[in-house]
């Protein structure tokens, strides 16, 4: 998601979501590719600019969602969303990077009738997987490894404790953008 800010002048139009349209240009074809390696290639549907792989499957869905006046006097500041809905390659794999699209174009319409054109950048960031772990309730749990018949005796305790973890703990995995892998979680005293 981001803003476009296009400055009319005292020709601020009327109606401001229907003051710009996407454009598609030939320049946005192949600058992205799947993981395949296949070419993203772009096209207008019904006013989004949608890119989509050699089968036809969808890879990238960039609409116009806002448009409100301002930040300054002759100001129309215009709001889009990029959905991405497949991982696309980037240059590093298992690295955080990102890759932009650029010269996303549109076309503005004055209150007179005037045409222009400008373009934005979409930047896709390639996030590397994170993983929370979380401490839930650990009320009853208790792991007690001494007993009073070897408190301060010079007698070593061979006893062997146990404890049940697994419900203390919780996992909250986030993939990256070349989807999930299967989290595991470890206990272990130290």
């Amino acid at each position: 998601s981001g803003t476009a800010v296009v400055n009319f002048g005292a020709d601020v139009p009327t109606n401001l979501a229907a003051s710009i349209v996407l454009l598609d240009s030939a320049a946005l074809d192949t600058q992205l590719k799947t993981l395949d390696g296949n070419a993203v290639t772009f096209a207008l549907e019904g006013g989004a600019l949608i890119g989509r792989d050699s089968t036809g499957g969808l890879v990238l869905t960039i609409t116009l969602t806002t448009a409100v006046t301002g930040p300054t006097s002759g100001d129309v500041t215009y709001g889009y969303s990029a959905v991405l809905a497949q991982p696309v390659k980037h240059t590093t794999a298992g690295s955080e990077d990102t890759i932009t699209l650029t010269g996303v174009s549109f076309d503005v319409t004055d209150s007179d009738g005037d045409h222009a054109q400008g373009s934005f950048n979409v930047a896709i960031v390639d996030d590397v997987p994170s993983l929370d772990v979380a401490k839930g309730d650990d009320a009853g749990l208790v792991l007690q490894t001494q007993d009073a018949d070897t408190i301060g005796a010079a007698v070593q305790d061979t006893a062997a404790s146990s404890a049940a973890f697994g419900g203390v703990f919780t996992l909250s995995p986030t993939p990256g953008a070349d989807g999930a892998a299967a989290p595991s979680l470890g206990y272990a005293l130290g």
